[in-house]
């Protein structure tokens, strides 16, 4: 499905990621969303919270992706960017006490449907 529609989901894509677009609250929520269940996830696992930053660089590392993906000429491999993305959370998930905590003043806080 993906392969047939390729270009239309890049343009819907491209169109969201917009700020003034119809589109972009849409996404800034389906992002807002995505982070708090990485940071749900994480925080039951390692039982540390960490600033959300670090979740929506990977939902960002992992938009671009498929966004490159989709406007490539190339066929879509759908198994080479599972197999990225799941070495990105791997590497996130090897290491959590290097990575920063979950901010504790609340002007650092990120307000939703900012990103």
């Amino acid at each position: 499905v993906v392969d047939d529609n390729r270009e239309l989901m890049g343009s819907l894509h491209e169109e969201a990621i917009r700020s003034d677009s119809a589109l972009a609250p849409i996404r800034c929520r389906f992002r807002d969303k995505l982070v708090n269940a990485l940071q749900l996830v994480f925080t039951a696992v390692f039982s540390r919270r960490v600033d959300p930053l670090v979740f929506y660089a990977l939902v960002s590392a992992v938009e671009g992706l498929i966004l490159d993906a989709l406007n490539a000429e190339q066929t879509l491999d759908r198994a080479r960017i599972q197999a990225v993305v799941e070495g990105l959370l791997l590497a996130v998930a090897a290491s959590p006490e290097l990575l920063p905590a979950f901010p504790t003043q609340p002007n650092n806080a990120i307000p939703e449907g900012s990103q």
